[in-house]
């Protein structure tokens, strides 16, 4: 006959025991899971905002050298500067927060002037860059601020020959407003800034709408050449 007593007496895990080890298991599992999960978050969160920041600020660089130097249409004769003030060539824009995103605005809207010279021996050409600003949509989700830059007048190239460029992705509002400027004394009658326009852009994660950058820009507008009859959108 067999002994079967040493089967008897060998210990076996409980089903309570296999359980808790179970529980244990999953609760590192999901610690883990957990942990890489906000890892990959943050440094998606980090990369967005680096790439967002970088582009806005690149942005608003380039806006504010445009915006400073739009004029109106002259002409430079050998005593005088004659200046074409039609509405048309009025800067326009948006008033006030705007919210931008699943909609397709122009936001902004005005044009650099190269001055033309009715000088004798003088055969510089006039050249009109018409400058505009637009929220453009691929999606509900996803607002990209395009600039354009269209030659109306001047240089070899054809008149329609226009210049796209992205300046802002993930748009979720836009500002501007024209204010005066608070202190004009430091500066002559002819250059005396008068006016500011201040621009506001935010960008949220696509995915974290919470995790958002904003660039602000402020254009100091000289004189009242041209500002004080800006036109609103």
């Amino acid at each position: 006959m067999i002994n079967l007593s040493f089967v008897k007496n060998k210990k076996a895990f409980t089903m309570v025991e296999m359980l808790m080890a179970l529980a244990v298991l999953s609760m590192l599992t999901y610690g883990l899971y957990t942990l890489f999960s906000r890892t990959v978050k943050n440094v998606d969160i980090g990369d967005w905002k680096s790439r967002a920041q970088t582009k806005l600020r690149t942005a608003m660089k380039q806006l504010g050298k445009d915006i400073g130097g739009a004029t109106y249409p002259s002409t430079i004769k050998l005593n005088d500067t004659v200046i074409e003030k039609d509405t048309k060539w009025n800067l326009k824009f948006k008033e006030g927060n705007t919210v931008i995103k699943g909609s397709s605005d122009t936001l902004l809207e005005f044009y650099i002037c190269t001055p033309a010279r009715d000088i004798p021996d003088d055969k510089s050409p006039q050249k009109i860059i018409k400058c505009v600003l637009k929220a453009n949509n691929d999606s509900p989700d996803h607002t990209r601020l395009i600039y354009e830059k269209t030659i109306e007048k001047g240089t070899a190239a054809p008149i329609d020959d226009i210049k796209k460029t992205i300046l802002a992705e993930d748009v979720t509002y836009f500002d501007a407003k024209l204010v005066k400027a608070e202190d004009t004394s430091s500066y002559d009658a002819a250059n005396r800034v008068k006016y500011l326009l201040r621009i506001e852009i935010q960008c949220a994660h696509p995915r974290y709408e919470k995790t958002i950058v904003t660039e602000p820009l402020e254009v100091p507008l000289l004189g009242a050449l041209y500002f004080y009859s800006q036109q609103v959108f």
